[in-house]
């Protein structure tokens, strides 16, 4: 694997090297919110936010198992 320079801009070295993102569910005010490394990227306001919340969890949680198992049948879009 090659490490570029912008590989490098973008690893923030004061949490380890870490990235993370996250899907958040207010159900006070039904938006759905992702934020990526805690800066807010997209905000999404639905009627039915948890439904759209436990899709976006469904879809994340299959993904992840098939790239971790390559033998698994890619997901359906």
């Amino acid at each position: 694997m090659t490490i570029t320079t912008a590989d490098i801009k973008r690893v923030n070295f004061t949490i380890g090297g870490k990235e993370k993102f996250e899907v958040e569910l207010n159900q006070i005010t039904g938006k759905v919110t992702l934020k990526v490394d805690n800066i807010v990227r997209n905000v999404i306001t639905a009627d039915d936010a948890e439904k759209l919340y436990e899709k976006i969890l469904a879809l994340v949680k299959d993904e992840f198992i098939r790239y971790r198992d390559p033998k698994l049948t890619p997901t359906k879009q």
